[in-house]
């Protein structure tokens, strides 16, 4: 990250892309940590202060790829920055992705599913013309619930 100062206010540098698509956006579109990180961001920048800084003009790379103190004296890049850094801001590079390329760090929305179960009267006690009627039914039904449940079946009558 290279900062630059342009009006008074700090452009902020970044080379990857990913990055710069998560500030620019709804930091709740992400997942837990990526939110936290691009909220942290944005609670001290805003978006407009990011730019895109190409993998090979970031000079920061220089010591990741293994270049020694020796050659960093003479790399001019290393002490100015980037030939574009020097010119207007209409000459710097633009960020060209969007978040869309990125879903799979996106934060999947619940799907709710509701279910509602009405209960539903197995017998009607108005069909029944007595009291020890409705509950022979109800005790035959229970027998059969019981003997498809095991495989010892009862067929004899029925008793208290």
């Amino acid at each position: 990250m290279r900062q630059a100062w342009t009006s008074g206010e700090a452009t902020l540098w970044n080379d990857a892309t990913v990055v710069l698509c998560c500030i620019h956006s709804n930091p709740s579109k992400w997942k837990t940590f990526i939110c936290n990180r691009v909220t942290e961001i944005q609670a001290y920048t805003t978006p407009i202060q990011w730019r895109h800084c190409p993998g090979e003009d970031n000079t920061a790379d220089y010591l990741s790829r293994g270049v020694n103190a020796n050659r960093l004296k003479g790399l001019d890049t290393w002490w100015g920055g980037p030939a574009w850094l020097s010119k207007y801001v209409e000459y710097w590079p633009r960020v060209a992705g969007t978040t869309e390329q990125y879903p799979i760090e996106e934060r999947k929305t619940p799907r709710s599913v509701l279910h509602i179960q009405t209960p539903a009267l197995l017998l009607d006690p108005s069909r029944y013309s007595s009291y020890w009627r409705l509950l022979r039914v109800t005790d035959w039904i229970f027998r059969f619930v019981q003997n498809i449940r095991r495989a010892h079946h009862s067929s004899c009558e029925l008793t208290v």
